[in-house]
């Protein structure tokens, strides 16, 4: 580890450089792997007892960690990372919540694992329920200067929604 002379001066002098010219800084390691909080079908040979979940006819496994993002990958500044896609588990479901998180491990299997850790949410309202659990949403990543963009979009009708999750302070919400 290297600590150059008036550490604090020097991260004092890159954030007045950011600020003044943000393209300077084109891409980032991430520091921890990101992801949102789903379902997927209940197997009882994988999956513990506790994450089992009935919804109508069918047997879920609940806090599944979606991994958008891996802890070390190069992200790309202001670039969508990765597009996953996600449907509703209700054919009258309204709407659907989705809850970001961050690790500390490569690979979290559930968003209840230890190192994982909730950094906000973002609701998507789905009000026409025609196409039952067929409503397609994709969910994209991008990391920009100092916040995590979360980008929502209804595959059948284009309706975006978007959270910023801001690295140094609490995070706010806009949806267009």
């Amino acid at each position: 580890v290297i600590i150059p002379p008036e550490a604090g001066l020097a991260v004092l002098k890159g954030a007045v450089l950011f600020g003044h010219k943000p393209a300077t800084i084109s891409s980032r390691v991430a520091k921890f792997t990101y992801g949102v909080a789903t379902t997927m079908n209940f197997n009882p040979n994988i999956h513990p007892p506790e994450k089992k979940k009935k919804y109508g006819n069918q047997i879920k496994c609940i806090d599944i960690f979606s991994k958008h993002v891996e802890k070390g990958q190069q992200l790309k500044v202001n670039e969508a990372q990765s597009e996953n896609t996600y449907n509703p588990v209700e054919d009258e479901q309204t709407s659907m919540c989705f809850q970001v998180y961050t690790s500390t491990e490569l690979n979290p299997a559930y968003v209840t694992d230890e190192g994982c850790e909730k950094i906000g949410e973002m609701e998507v309202a789905m009000p026409d329920t025609s196409g039952g659990r067929n409503r397609s949403v994709m969910c994209e990543m991008i990391f920009g200067g100092t916040e995590l963009e979360v980008k929502a979009t209804i595959k059948r009708n284009g309706q975006v929604t978007k959270a910023k999750f801001n690295f140094l302070g609490s995070p706010g919400k806009s949806s267009s």
